[in-house]
């Protein structure tokens, strides 16, 4: 089954992030929910759009109240603002699990084996690498020219966390 990815589906709320996208096209569903049913359909059973629609979302657990129709005017929608959907679940996952390097600090911490990689550059890199370091953490890190980037986290109210990056 697809029940643990459920749980970690869950876990995000991509609903609360994805809802303005509804609205944006007037989608008579939330196209969180497309996205949680193909999702779901593709561990279940990989298969075609027509095939997903016709045998497999009928059995999932939940019940989708979408046409065909619907899926691919979903999909096309998604494919055209697919940095900003990307850009709304990284949110998500960020929100709920942590960048990169706080999750292998983490992993770290509960004993795993964890090297971590990435760009790094100027102070911001020297910093990076040093923290690591301090912590025991393994790095393999590419050293560019220029700074490494900061990644800021802004709270916008007290269930919303926008993230920017700057160069």
């Amino acid at each position: 089954g697809y029940f643990i990815v459920k749980s970690l589906y869950n876990t995000l709320e991509l609903e609360k992030e994805l809802r303005p996208f509804k609205y944006m096209r007037d989608f008579a569903y939330p196209i969180s929910s497309l996205i949680e049913a193909l999702t779901y359909s593709r561990i279940v059973s990989p298969c075609s759009k027509l095939r997903t629609f016709n045998e497999v979302i009928p059995h999932l657990y939940e019940e989708y109240g979408f046409s065909l129709d619907q899926i691919y005017d979903g999909l096309n929608y998604i494919g055209g603002e697919y940095g900003k959907f990307i850009e709304a679940i990284n949110c998500c996952i960020g929100r709920k699990y942590g960048k990169g390097l706080h999750v292998a600090n983490v992993a770290h911490a509960l004993g795993a084996d964890v090297v971590t990689s990435g760009f790094v550059g100027g102070k911001a890199g020297e910093f990076i690498e040093e923290r690591m370091t301090a912590k025991g953490l393994r790095g393999n890190f590419t050293h560019v020219a220029g700074e490494t980037r900061s990644c800021l986290a802004i709270q916008i109210s007290s269930s919303r966390t926008r993230t920017r990056s700057r160069p």
